[in-house]
């Protein structure tokens, strides 16, 4: 099965932002369109691309902005459709490959276990034909190497081919050539040298919190846990709304046994903020509360968190289990 970590490696999130545009005389070109969708405004940009392809039903750039307005969407399917049919029409565009090979990925997320043999399968075609068409196009690169890191073998996936390949961007990304690396080094459990990675990662791009939060989770795993508190607290001090940093703050009091007001009270924002698609549930965040207040011998409250957790997800027995030892002890 792939791993749900790829998208985490690679990045799925696609944030817009910038001026507002105002129509003028390139109004209904695909220019305008980028223009409209470069500034955040998806709607008109999917508006102006569609009225271009009443007229040019063959334009393949309108078709490849489509497809990218779609992911930032989550349409995967109309991705996918947009994707395609720019492809077909014009075979020899890496950058078109590279996004529908980073689509069939994303889609994997969703699927049946027997659909992801067919969709891994054209993801690595179109990510090495994106590769062989430029083999300076980096953001191929880097969708080819976490696919190699993730798949398993049955699937393509080879540790060497990944490395094969973050040897080829560090030529011109040495930042995501590290970040590839640090995952390879994991797998191979040299978390040393995978530290290492990270850390030159963040040396580079300070405000990325990507390879923050990675860092920190590698740190949490080895339970160094003072470092893991250090991170996670830079991480909110660069976005206070960073939801998985508030998550694990808490989840690491839980391990450590320490900083447990501050992990009840990163709890307690994490459930004042919507949760995206991949993270923990409420149920979840009232679980390890629930921990935490066992933490601070007030089993009445823990065991109110637990209740919570089970009326949000009943389904769930770590829940019960807990509850049913706090009872007991």
């Amino acid at each position: 099965m792939f791993r749900e970590s790829l998208i985490i490696v690679v990045g799925a999130c696609l944030l817009f932002a910038g001026p507002t545009v105002t129509f003028g005389e390139d109004s209904g070109t695909v220019e305008y369109a980028v223009k409209l969708y470069e500034s955040g405004d998806l709607t008109g940009a999917r508006n102006n691309l569609e009225r271009i392809l009443e007229t040019d039903g063959e334009n393949h750039r309108a078709l490849y902005y489509l497809g990218r307005i779609s992911l930032a969407e989550d349409d995967l399917d109309g991705t996918i459709d947009h994707l395609k049919r720019a492809v077909e029409l014009d075979e020899n565009d890496s950058v078109y490959r590279t996004w529908l090979g980073r689509a069939y990925i994303y889609k994997l997320q969703t699927v049946t276990f027997f659909e992801k043999g067919i969709l891994s399968g054209r993801a690595l075609e179109h990510l090495k034909k994106a590769v062989k068409l430029d083999p300076t196009n980096v953001e191929a690169r880097v969708f080819l190497a976490s696919y190699y890191l993730n798949a398993p073998s049955i699937a393509g996936g080879s540790k060497k081919k990944a490395r094969e390949q973050a040897e080829e961007i560090l030529k011109y990304d040495p930042v995501q050539a590290n970040s590839i690396l640090a995952g390879i080094h994991i797998e191979d459990e040299e978390y040393d040298l995978a530290i290492d990675k990270l850390e030159r990662c963040i040396e580079a791009q300070p405000e990325n919190i990507e390879y923050q939060y990675r860092l920190a989770m590698l740190h949490q795993k080895l339970e160094h846990y003072d470092k893991t508190f250090e991170i996670f607290e830079k991480v909110l001090e660069i976005d206070p709304n960073a939801t998985g940093a508030m998550y694990q703050m808490g989840r690491t009091a839980v391990f450590a046994g320490t900083n447990v007001d501050r992990g009840i009270e990163c709890l307690q924002t994490y459930l004042t903020v919507e949760v995206k698609p991949g993270y923990p549930g409420y149920d979840a965040a009232h679980w390890r509360m629930g921990m935490l207040f066992e933490h601070k011998d007030d089993p009445v409250r823990a065991k109110s968190e637990y209740e919570t957790a089970i009326r949000l997800n009943p389904d769930d027995e770590k829940y019960q289990t807990s509850l049913k030892a706090l009872d007991e002890g």
